[in-house]
C-alpha cells in the first residue's frame, strides 16, 4: 500500500512533534506502469521519483522529513527500499540530498 493512502491516519494517531518512522517501498509508490517484471522498479529516476512523491504526501499531511537513508537489505524480489524518519511538525524541517541519497544506494546495492 502506498504511504500516501496513511499519512492521514498517522497525522490522526500522532501527538504534535511525533516521530514516524516509514519503509518507502518504491513499487507500491510509481505507477502499475513503471514496475519491472517480479514487481521490481529499477531505474535510479524512479527511485527518486517515488521518494519525492511520499516526501511531498507527508508535507501536506503537516510531516517534515528529518531523516532518510536505503534500507542495507533490499525487498525479497529484490527492490531497494528507503528509510524515512517523519515528524508531525511543519517548523523544524530538514533539507535532504534525496537524489544523493538514492544514487548511494544503488551503487551499495546493485
Amino acid at each position: 500500500i502506498s504511504l500516501s493512502k496513511v499519512f492521514e491516519t498517522f497525522y490522526q494517531l500522532l501527538k504534535e512533534d511525533g516521530d514516524l518512522i516509514t519503509l518507502i517501498k518504491p513499487q507500491f509508490e510509481v505507477g502499475k506502469e513503471e514496475v519491472g517484471k517480479r514487481g521490481v522498479v529499477k531505474g535510479f529516476k524512479l527511485h527518486v521519483k517515488a521518494v519525492n512523491k511520499v516526501i511531498a504526501d507527508a508535507r501536506e499531511h503537516h510531516f517534515n522529513i528529518c531523516d532518510f537513508t536505503h534500507s542495507p537489505i533490499k525487498g525479497p524480489k529484490g527492490n531497494i527500499e528507503y528509510l524515512a524518519h517523519f515528524r508531525k511538525d511543519l517548523k523544524n524541517g530538514k533539507f535532504i540530498y534525496i537524489e544523493e541519497a538514492v544514487k548511494k544506494s544503488h551503487l551499495e546495492l546493485l
